[in-house]
């Protein structure tokens, strides 16, 4: 007796199976049903929206394919988009595949972004602090002025309503979220200050109250909450 092929048919295949299918046609639409491609977004890319040629090719067609992509604004890191019929042919009759692209999304050196919400921490001399000032602040959108009330306290934050992302790819439904301006209330250092300065600082600052008497606790500073909302935020996103 000759060694047939079995229920497998010829060598690797799956051979004829019931009712008339190829089963190597039903098993190559399986793993053809999608394929999944990254594409690499810069930061202000993903806020405003983008055209993006996407490159691809399958290990079973090394032929390589494109195709033009529309990256709707607001979209973030991790999210994947859908483009219907422009994957992997599939068997005779069958339509083409779908292609998944997988967005990753660039850091900012600026911006941190928190969902739909963007922070910036702008540095404050400490005259501007104590006293207020007006100090121009970079938003999505440019440079924007700023009022600094006097009294501000290293981590005290301005919202900038409606400054943040827009755009029906992110999470918030195409509602723009806030920018948040966190201030960094910059100390000078001693050695750039006079006898005179130091001497002046201390006698001024000598009686300064502090959260809970100066104790480690729960209470905490208007700098230390804001650092923690901030961490939490950086870690949702």
């Amino acid at each position: 007796g000759g060694g047939g092929g079995g229920m497998w048919g010829g060598g690797f295949g799956f051979g004829q199976g019931p009712f008339g299918m190829n089963l190597d046609d039903v098993f190559a639409d399986l793993f053809a049903a999608s394929l999944q491609v990254e594409v690499q977004l810069s930061f202000m890319e993903a806020v405003r929206g983008c055209t993006k040629t996407v490159r691809w090719q399958t290990p079973n067609d090394p032929r390589p394919r494109s195709v033009d992509l529309n990256i709707p604004k607001g979209v973030d890191d991790g999210m994947q988009l859908k483009a219907v019929g422009q994957g992997p042919a599939r068997s005779k009759g069958r339509p083409p595949a779908d292609l998944l692209i997988l967005l990753r999304v660039s850091d900012h050196p600026v911006f941190l972004r928190a969902g739909q919400d963007v922070h910036v921490i702008q540095p404050v001399r400490l005259l501007d602090a104590l006293f207020g000032a007006t100090l121009t602040v970079p938003t999505l959108d440019g440079e924007t002025e700023v009022s600094v009330s006097a009294g501000t306290q290293p981590g005290d934050r301005v919202v900038l309503r409606g400054k943040g992302v827009g755009g029906g790819g992110g999470m918030g439904g195409g509602q723009k979220g806030d920018m948040f301006v966190h201030w960094d209330v910059v100390l000078p250092k001693q050695q750039l200050l006079s006898k005179e300065q130091t001497a002046l600082l201390r006698e001024v600052f000598a009686d300064q109250p502090l959260p809970n008497n100066g104790k480690p606790g729960k209470e905490r500073s208007t700098f230390g909450q804001h650092l923690v909302s901030l961490i939490r935020a950086s870690r949702r996103h």
